[in-house]
Parts: structure tokens; sequence; C-alpha cells
């Protein structure tokens, strides 16, 4: 799959190498389906790969809405549960940092998904174990507005 991506990331292939890296690491979270990560999974980690343009906005949104419909209706996997919250983090704080003009969104979008990614990072170095991601509701709802406000602010932009 990472292959197949290779040529929308012609600009980035470390960042390309990172994704694979840090999906190979994490495939035993996949369980008892250990044969496939699922479509769910990988649209997930499409997302996370696609290049931080105007196009990939629509289709950001679209794989995020596509990966939990199928999530829902398959059977979810650990792998699953952590590919699709670090798949926004990595998509929308790439594009933020990359497009947007207003600082105020670049703190929103870095304080909201970096963070707390940075603080399990170094839970996890420090005490030597891993720490679930937390997801609170008000913040996925947050994570989701401002997904759209980003989206909808990039596609009207001339840039």
């Amino acid at each position: 799959m990472h292959l197949a991506m290779l040529p929308i990331a012609r600009r980035s292939p470390v960042l390309l190498t990172a994704s694979w890296s840090l999906a190979m690491t994490h495939l035993g979270l996949l369980g008892a389906r250990a044969g496939s990560i699922g479509p769910a999974s990988a649209l997930s980690m499409l997302r996370a790969n696609l290049p931080a343009r105007r196009w990939g906005l629509p289709l950001a949104v679209a794989t995020d809405v596509a990966d939990g419909w199928l999530a829902r209706r398959t059977a979810p996997t650990a792998f699953g549960a952590y590919a699709d919250p670090l798949a926004d983090v990595t998509f929308w704080t790439r594009h933020v940092w990359a497009r947007e003009r207003s600082f105020t969104l670049r703190a929103a979008a870095t304080g909201l998904w970096l963070l707390p990614v940075l603080a399990i990072a170094a839970a996890y170095f420090i005490g030597g174990r891993t720490v679930d991601y937390p997801r609170p509701l008000v913040a996925r709802r947050l994570s989701a507005c401002l997904q759209l406000l980003l989206a909808l602010r990039g596609l009207k932009s001339r840039k």
C-alpha cells in the first residue's frame, strides 16, 4: 500500500517511509486479523499520507467519513483505533502548517492534535509502557469541527 502511495508522495518519501515504519511496528494491534489491516485502516493510512494540497482536503474529509463508516460495519481493530486519530493528526497538522495563514488556527491545531500525541509518546518512553490515546467525546467533536473549518477555508482560498 505504501508503494502505491509513492507517486503522490514524490516530495516527501521520508514521511512515507516514516508512515510505513509506524505501520509495521504496530501490526500486532490487529489481533486475530493479522492477515490484513482492513479497508478502514487502509483509508486512514491513505489519509495520513495525502499531500497538503487543495485537492487533498476533500479527499481527507471523505476518507475520514468512509473509514469511520467502514469501521462501524466491520470488526474494528486496535490498529484502526490508533491509525484513525494519528492519520488526522498527521494530515491536518501538516496541512495547517503548510497552508493556513491564521496563527490562531495553527495554534488550535497544534494544541488539539499534536500536543496530546507528544505527551503520550513522552509518557510511553518515560514509563516504559503503552499509554492509551485519550479520545474524550468533546475532543473528537472539536477536532471534527476544526477539520471542517480548515477544509472549507482551504477550498475557499486561491493559494
